[in-house]
């Protein structure tokens, strides 16, 4: 009978050896979890407002675009070099980060916040290649690059909101 025991004994043993560590780990993982979605939470709401206003100044390019007078040339409408700062879209500080730093958000809100920052910083450079006369600034190019961007702004805004309920 204590032979019995002794196994009994031994194998409840065991079952507390390995569920013990096992529900460590398991708290251990749902606190990283708790962390991660607060960081990320914090993150979405740091940046909110900035993504509201790039939303904003990106809006105003189409029209923008639209009352700046052109000219004609080869039979395309052209823009004289040295475009207005006003045709420019300019990135808050907020986003300004390293790329690195947008993961924390995690997906979809850290890919769409991705595709629109490089999106407007592709539209700089068509911008900044049309100011230095290296190209022609044709509305045909850049309003609708705005637009994409106006685009992909809603869907960053609407992630980051995601994140902030």
């Amino acid at each position: 009978m204590a032979g019995w025991a002794q196994a009994v004994a031994s194998v409840i043993a065991i079952g507390v050896a390995i569920m013990v560590p096992a529900c460590q780990a398991a708290a251990a993982r749902r606190a990283l979890a708790r962390e991660r979605a607060l960081k990320a939470k914090s993150m979405a709401t740091a940046i909110h407002p900035d993504l509201v206003e790039l939303r904003q100044d990106i809006e105003r390019i189409p029209r923008a675009w639209d009352d700046f007078q052109f000219e004609i040339a080869n039979g395309h409408q052209i823009y004289a070099p040295g475009a207005p700062d006003f045709m420019q879209i300019n990135l808050p500080a907020g986003l300004q980060l390293g790329v690195e730093q947008f993961y924390v958000l995690g997906d979809p809100a850290a890919p769409d916040v991705l595709r629109v920052l490089r999106k407007v910083r592709g539209y700089g450079d068509m911008m900044d290649a049309g100011t230095t006369g290296k190209r022609p600034l044709l509305p045909a190019d850049f309003r609708p690059v705005a637009l994409e961007c106006l685009n992909l702004a809603d869907t960053a805004i609407k992630s980051v909101l995601a994140l902030m309920d």
